[in-house]
Parts: C-alpha cells; sequence; structure tokens
C-alpha cells in the first residue's frame, strides 16, 4: 500500500497524542500536504468518501471540528510552512532540471529532423512525380496510426469506466423495501433513525457501524444519509463510536466477524 510520509516531531507527536489510527494519521497528514481526499485515496487505496471519514474521526479526536481549524493548529502551521520553504529552497535546482529537460527536447527535435534530411542529389530519384508519390504515401500512413491510436484510446477509456466507477462509487443499491442491497449484503435502510437504534439496526445486519459526524437541521444524533458500505478489512480493528447530545455514546468493535462496515451520517 502506498503511504503519505509522515511530519515533523510535533506533528506527530499530535497524532499520537489524539490516539489516532494510522489511516486517520494519514488522513489528517493529507489535509495538511493539500491533497484533495481523491488524491489521498488513490495513496491509501480507499475511496474519497473513505478518507473523509477518517478526516471527520481524527478531527474528533485531535478537538477540531472542521478541516480550517486543523490547518489552523500550531503544528499544522508549522509542517506547512517548512514544506513551503523546502520547496522556494529547491527552486534553483528545478529551474535547472526544466532548462536540462528543455534542451533534450531540443536535442531530439534536430535528431528528428536529421532523419527527416532529404537524401543528397546524387541519390535523388530524377523522376519528381515518384517523390510527390513518396510524400502522399507517408503522410497517409501517419494518418492512419493516427487513427488507430485514437480508437485505441477511446475502446480502453470505455473498458476501464466501469471498474473506476466500481471503485468509487457507494456500493449499494436502494430497493423498495426498505433496504439497501450492497456487494456484502442487504442492509436496512436506517435513515431518519436516531443513531443508536440505526446502529442496532445495522449491527444485527451482519455490519459494523462506523459513524461520521454531518452538519444538519435535523436534531443531533439523527441519521441524516447513508455514506459507504465497504470491506471489513479497510478498518483498523478498533472500536468504532459516536457521541452526541449530553454524553449520548454509540460504539462497535471492529472486530465482530462483520460481513463488512457502513458508515452513518449524523446529524450533530
Amino acid at each position: 500500500m502506498a503511504s503519505i510520509h509522515r511530519g515533523p516531531q510535533d506533528f506527530e507527536l499530535l497524532l499520537t497524542e489524539a490516539a489516532l489510527s494510522e489511516r486517520e494519521k494519514q488522513a489528517v497528514r493529507s489535509v495538511a500536504l493539500s491533497l484533495t481526499a481523491e488524491e489521498a485515496s488513490r495513496l491509501m487505496r480507499v475511496s474519497p468518501s473513505t478518507v473523509g471519514s477518517y478526516r471527520q474521526r481524527a478531527y474528533a479526536k485531535i478537538g477540531v471540528a472542521t478541516k480550517a481549524e486543523f490547518l489552523e493548529l500550531p503544528e499544522t502551521i508549522g509542517w506547512r510552512r517548512s514544506q513551503a520553504e523546502k520547496v522556494n529552497a529547491s527552486s534553483p535546482s528545478q529551474n535547472e532540471e526544466v532548462a536540462h529537460g528543455e534542451q533534450l527536447v531540443q536535442n531530439n527535435h534536430e535528431a528528428v529532423d536529421s532523419l527527416q534530411t532529404p537524401l543528397p542529389q546524387a541519390v535523388q530519384p530524377k523522376n519528381s512525380n515518384c517523390c510527390e508519390t513518396e510524400d502522399a504515401t507517408n503522410s497517409g500512413s501517419r494518418r492512419y496510426r493516427r487513427a488507430i491510436v485514437t480508437i485505441a484510446c477511446v475502446i480502453f477509456a470505455f473498458a476501464l469506466a466501469p471498474a473506476i466507477e466500481a471503485h468509487y462509487s457507494p456500493h449499494y443499491q436502494p430497493n423498495p423495501n426498505g433496504t439497501l442491497t450492497s456487494r456484502y449484503g442487504e442492509v436496512p435502510n436506517v435513515v431518519g433513525m436516531r443513531v443508536d437504534t440505526a446502529a442496532s439496526a445495522i449491527a444485527e445486519s451482519g455490519f459494523c457501524p462506523e459513524f461520521q459526524a454531518s452538519p444538519g437541521n435535523c436534531p443531533p444524533g439523527t441519521v441524516t444519509s447513508i455514506g459507504v458500505i465497504g470491506d471489513i478489512a479497510e478498518l483498523d480493528g478498533k472500536i468504532s463510536q459516536f457521541n452526541w447530545g449530553r454524553g449520548s455514546t454509540a460504539g462497535y468493535n471492529e472486530k465482530g466477524g462483520w460481513k463488512g462496515y457502513v458508515t452513518l451520517l449524523v446529524s450533530v
């Protein structure tokens, strides 16, 4: 699995003291590095919505409510400032690399031009019509090759589209009977329920409830929507819990031999 590199000592100490899981640490490191959820998802090998869930859980453990508050922490500001200084310090060498790259491109163009240099006059065909015919043939051949490459790219894009859609889709289909069909099995649709009742129904169906705070107009502790229904192997095997209201808590052990997990978006 690709990894998002660690921050400086004081930043990592902040994450450790907040008891973040390794997945949650990677998610908030990606925030400090200005990565989008989609960019971080490719490195973490999970969906963008799962990255969002890890980030929200990490914010809650650290004691902030939003990404903006997290970015204002001294530890985060310090890391981002050091990253900016490294970029500024490396600019001259980067410019040299760009200039070197441009020189290589120029050399390649010159090499191609040399291959296209006309033959010496002594070996040039005397019949100019033959030259014109050869040029037309080469031009047609180049157009044919470009067309073949274009068609191959289009076919590849159509073939890849279902795999991309399957990876980043929510992985479930609503049914008229009030359930959700996922690749891991049937899940009850608990939108609108109180989170403890909803989590109990999810657990009874064989899925581990995961929780994500969701601002909204519903009373605190109400499930506003279903997020990702995913593979239990994506979780860290700890306790999934959520606090709302006056001391109300819901929690489940992620090591319970579940079919998968269901992310519940809960109003706060």
